[in-house]
C-alpha cells in the first residue's frame, strides 16, 4: 500500500511545547600570550574571557565557557519568557 505525500500544513508544537533548533554557531576568540606564561582568550561577541597555560587549554576553556555561558542564559531567558506569557512578568 503506497501513501501519497501529504501537503498539508504540520501543526505548530502546542504552547509550552520544546521543540529543537540544532545548530553551529562559532566565535572568534582572541589569545592573548601572557608575559609570565599562558594565555589569555576572549570571545568579544559574548564579553568572555578565560586562561591556561597551554595555546590547546586555552582553546578547550573557551569552548567549554562558551558552552555554559550560553546554557545559563538559554535558561534564564526561558524561564523570563515564560513568565511573560503567563503573565508572571
Amino acid at each position: 500500500m503506497s501513501r501519497a505525500a501529504s501537503t498539508e500544513t504540520p501543526t505548530p508544537a502546542a504552547p509550552g511545547v520544546p521543540i529543537i533548533v540544532d545548530c553551529k554557531a562559532r566565535f572568534e576568540a582572541i589569545a592573548l600570550p601572557e608575559p609570565d606564561g599562558g594565555f589569555s582568550v576572549l570571545i568579544p561577541a559574548l564579553g568572555l574571557a578565560t586562561q591556561a597555560d597551554t595555546i590547546e587549554e586555552a582553546r578547550d576553556n573557551a569552548v567549554e565557557v562558551v558552552e555554559a555561558v550560553l546554557a545559563l542564559r538559554h535558561d534564564k531567558a526561558k524561564a523570563e519568557a515564560i513568565a511573560v506569557a503567563r503573565g508572571e512578568a
